[in-house]
């Protein structure tokens, strides 16, 4: 029987191990998931996935995620309706 304390340690550890592998070699949510019911967990597949994103947010904060926002600060515009032929 598992404790409910100890299946987010367990995905942590999982986690942390998968975060040094390539992206095809880690486990998916689905998989986490599976393991945890084989091993007592009683939640469902929805906190699973919660507790994953949290952990991605408070854990890969420095990793750079491919985009930055832009700012565009509010101006004039010019428009020219020029003949089209």
């Amino acid at each position: 029987m598992m404790y409910e304390e100890k299946w987010g340690e367990i995905v942590s550890a999982w986690l942390f191990e998968d975060s040094k592998l390539r992206k095809k070699s880690r486990r998916t949510k689905k998989k986490i998931f599976r393991d945890l019911v084989e091993l007592g967990f009683k939640g469902s597949y929805r906190t699973v996935c919660y507790f994953i994103s949290e952990w991605e947010n408070s854990h890969v904060e420095g990793k750079d995620k491919g985009f930055e926002r832009l700012e565009h600060p509010p101006s004039d515009a010019q428009v020219d309706f020029g003949v089209m032929v």
